[in-house]
């Protein structure tokens, strides 16, 4: 059975991510946070019961698809805005605007619950089963939409990984991925995070939205 790699000392953690920073072309950090992100990864889209969503946003682009060379930090996630609520069709002709502005605002409650009273426990209790956590806390922004996940830097302070959740679109079209950190080709006789996730589709580049 293989090694995990976040089961090794922090400085052999420093040294195998230094080492291959070169070599790939990336910052230590950011392989450290590729690793972190595919960690949170995992969590979200293991989640029992979760709702549909899809992963989304410049580090899909980068990430899934290779269409941005730069390195994207942050994690966007569209939650299916009818799995929070289905009392009214938004996108029906009939639907006035004043009905839409409503379901917006409801919508927004709907995923700051959902958020608060659901994915933020199940991120808790996985940073609590870590052999090794972070000095900081979980933390979520006031509209629930932002979810920063710590974890334990090697090169510094505590660093996190943002969750950035949206409720108000569609989900569809998506495509099923399995994504691992890009230092895991390199180390095969370790063991990374790995994630299969739903990712939106590049093709999807004009979508009606709620506002």
């Amino acid at each position: 059975m293989s090694e995990a790699f976040l089961q090794l000392s922090a400085e052999e953690q420093a040294d195998i991510l230094q080492t291959y920073a070169g070599k790939l072309g990336q910052r230590a950090e950011h392989l450290e946070k590729d690793v972190w992100i595919c960690w949170v990864l995992q969590g979200l889209f293991g989640m029992p019961g979760r709702l549909p969503m899809a992963f989304k946003g410049g580090t899909s682009l980068s990430k899934v698809y290779g269409a941005i060379r730069r390195f994207s930090e942050d994690v966007d996630v569209t939650i299916e805005y009818t799995s929070l609520d289905k009392s009214i069709d938004p996108f029906d002709a009939k639907t006035s605007r004043t009905a839409c502005d409503k379901y917006t605002e409801i919508l927004r409650v709907k995923l700051a619950e959902h958020t608060n009273n659901v994915i933020r426990p199940h991120f808790e209790t996985l940073l609590s089963q870590l052999s090794e956590k972070a000095t900081t806390a979980l933390n979520i922004s006031a509209d629930g939409e932002k979810l920063f996940i710590p974890y334990p830097s090697r090169f510094g302070k505590d660093e996190s990984v943002l969750l950035e959740f949206g409720g108000r679109n569609v989900t569809l079209p998506n495509e099923e991925r399995r994504l691992r950190p890009y230092i895991a080709a390199e180390l095969p006789d370790l063991h990374f995070p790995e994630a299969t996730v739903q990712v939106l589709s590049p093709s999807r580049t004009t979508v009606k939205a709620l506002a």
